[in-house]
């Protein structure tokens, strides 16, 4: 995959869709130690992006895998 000037491989087990390329980035972007910083603050105090996280994790918890496990 290609963002801006960079280049990211991985094997098809770490990115099985696009938005797993897109999860991994936006780590890579904005850092795990931000991340983290964001996630020790009340929900109200996030930045957008963690209250947006946030509600997408609460989603997935409620999908079922298909067959081949997406």
């Amino acid at each position: 995959m290609a963002a801006g000037c960079e280049y990211y491989s991985a094997d098809s087990s770490v990115w099985r869709t696009f938005l797993d390329f897109l999860g991994d980035y936006i780590k890579h972007v904005l850092t795990p130690a931000w991340g983290k910083a964001e996630l020790a603050k009340p929900f109200e105090r996030r930045h957008v992006i963690m209250q947006w996280y946030d509600g997408m994790c609460r989603h997935q918890q409620n999908l079922q895998l298909s067959p081949e496990g997406l």
